[in-house]
């Protein structure tokens, strides 16, 4: 499944006009998905007002992989492509280290 498979299945679900029902973007985490299909996914997403979820740092193995992908810690990455704000849910960020808590920080400012 791509980032336009995605995007189509949440807006169906939102426009489906059930009570009670609204659906959000889940991007398992950047280890599962590629950098461009996520970028793509967020620029489909430009005004979306749902949530983003994906998993930052569940495990070391996680981390190592985004560093070998990316040059990055997962945290770090997202913050570095400017994907960050207040819809993006970072799960299982267990492993995540001083620096991509302040990058969440100043990514995502108190109201």
């Amino acid at each position: 499944m791509g980032a336009a498979d995605v995007w189509r299945a949440a807006r169906a679900i939102g426009e489906s006009g059930r009570p009670l029902v609204n659906a959000g973007l889940a991007i398992h985490s950047l280890r599962a998905a590629a950098p461009e299909s996520i970028g793509e996914l967020r620029r489909m997403a430009d005004g979306f007002a749902g949530p983003i979820h994906i998993h930052v740092a569940e495990q070391t193995a996680e981390v190592d992989d985004c560093l070998q992908a990316t040059g990055a810690r997962p945290i770090e990455w997202l913050a570095k492509e400017g994907l960050l704000d207040r819809r993006w849910q970072l799960v299982h960020a267990t492993h995540a280290v001083p620096a991509e808590i302040e990058a969440w920080r100043r990514a995502v400012p108190p109201r």
